[in-house]
């Protein structure tokens, strides 16, 4: 079976450990209304929470580059929950978040989708009790010397990891989040155009208010009242632009223009 996007390397463990409380997060706000409106029954929602919060506990485990070995096993899971329930979870959920983005294709439910996609590939089972994340994150528990790499057996071979290398961190796209090829900054041509059309829109608005804020030193000098209003008004669109940014799931302004700058693009 081919690995679904975002399950192909290990390095994305914090990715998935960040769609696993998306998924608990996504539950504990809608599952209110929906027991309400008699649409989810009270035992099912609790138990349904119960399982995400599971599967938060078990990604935070995997996810964690300090990890202990889980030791004995005992029932239900190392995670209070048995292997299958956690597993038919993960996979209903990537059903319905898949149905939901080619319903309405934006790029933030295509991403969730995919994440929870591979969520659902890495808690297959691969022996009785044991799921393919479990017992990849066990087996290289406590793994630090690259050398020993070579020794891991590879559920998913890269060149990086099938060659014994220590893994590379993953650059990913601004709009998306997903892996790019080295030495792109971009997925895509759409996606490219939509970060960049996103840039111009709120770029011709702030152009003129930081010139205004640096000729009054922020409404210190000169005139004093438009520079405190320009300063104003430049931070709270400034705030309001990267709490949206953070909810679409873009990639966070510094580590865009740490990779600019890396890649060489220089605005001077």
């Amino acid at each position: 079976m081919t690995p679904p996007r975002f399950a192909a390397r290990p390095e994305v463990f914090d990715y998935l450990l960040d769609a696993a409380r998306r998924l608990l997060a996504e539950r504990e706000a809608r599952y209110p209304a929906m027991i309400e409106a008699g649409k989810l029954a009270v035992a099912d929602a609790t138990r349904k929470l119960e399982l995400a919060r599971c599967l938060v506990a078990q990604w935070r485990w995997a996810a964690d580059p300090a990890r202990a070995t889980l030791g004995e096993w005992r029932e239900p899971g190392h995670f209070n929950a048995w292997a299958h329930e956690l597993a038919a979870e993960i996979a209903d959920a990537a059903t319905r978040a898949r149905a939901l983005a080619d319903r309405d294709p934006t790029p933030l439910r295509r991403e969730v989708a995919d994440m929870y996609e591979a969520l659902a590939w890495w808690q297959q089972p691969v022996s009785p009790g044991r799921a393919r994340i479990v017992a990849h994150a066990d087996f290289t528990a406590g793994v630090r010397d690259p050398g020993a790499r070579r020794l891991i057996p590879v559920l998913h071979a890269t060149p990086q990891n099938a060659a014994g290398a220590p893994p590379r961190p993953v650059a990913t796209c601004p709009e998306c989040r997903s892996p790019v090829t080295p030495g792109k900054l971009f997925c895509s041509t759409e996606h490219r155009t939509a970060w960049n059309n996103r840039q111009t829109v709120r770029g011709r608005v702030l152009t003129s208010l930081a010139i205004v804020m640096r000729v009054t030193r922020n409404g210190t000098r000169g005139d004093r009242a438009t520079g405190k209003q320009a300063t104003h008004e430049f931070n709270t669109l400034v705030s309001r632009w990267i709490d949206e940014d953070a909810r679409a799931g873009r990639q966070p302004w510094p580590e865009y223009q740490a990779r600019r700058y890396r890649l060489g693009f220089d605005p001077l």
